[in-house]
């Protein structure tokens, strides 16, 4: 019997994540979406501790750079520095289109670094594009590879 897939997504922007959520819900991608508002929050769905203690570890990661707080940047560092996190692929969806924000993120062995679509329909294409990243081994790695840094 396979598991569903849990997808987390982050993004403090409440109407960016009802968006995504409806898209996601409309992708036919299946599996679990989990909608966090910070990188905190993401933390604490993570390490699956209290409460959360039951939640199945996500197989996808979907991240917003421009959290407040705990920014993208900086939760992305701190998961690529965390050895049982580091197999989670992790996709950037934000509205940057700056070079430096791209290079980071694949530095940071990003899967995928996308800016946020202004159509829905493009953003259900986008999210339903996904699947790649949830079908693969028994563990639910990835058949791809990340994206190689850009010389």
């Amino acid at each position: 019997m396979a598991r569903i897939p849990h997808i987390l997504h982050i993004d403090d922007n409440e109407d960016d994540r009802t968006l995504f959520a409806r898209a996601f819900a409309r992708s036919g991608l299946g599996g679990v979406l989990k909608g966090v508002a910070s990188a905190e929050e993401a933390l604490v769905v993570l390490n699956r501790t209290g409460p959360l203690a039951q939640l199945a570890r996500p197989r996808l990661i979907i991240l917003d750079l421009g959290l407040p707080q705990l920014g993208g940047r900086d939760f992305l560092s701190l998961l690529r520095s965390q050895l049982r996190f580091k197999d989670i692929p992790i996709i950037v969806l934000s509205g940057s289109e700056s070079y430096a924000d791209i290079q980071h993120c694949r530095d940071l062995q990003v899967v995928e670094y996308l800016v946020k679509p202004t159509a829905m329909d493009e953003l259900i294409a986008l999210i339903a594009s996904f699947d790649r990243w949830l079908v693969g081994s028994s563990t639910g790695m990835p058949a791809s590879k990340p994206l190689p840094p850009t010389p």
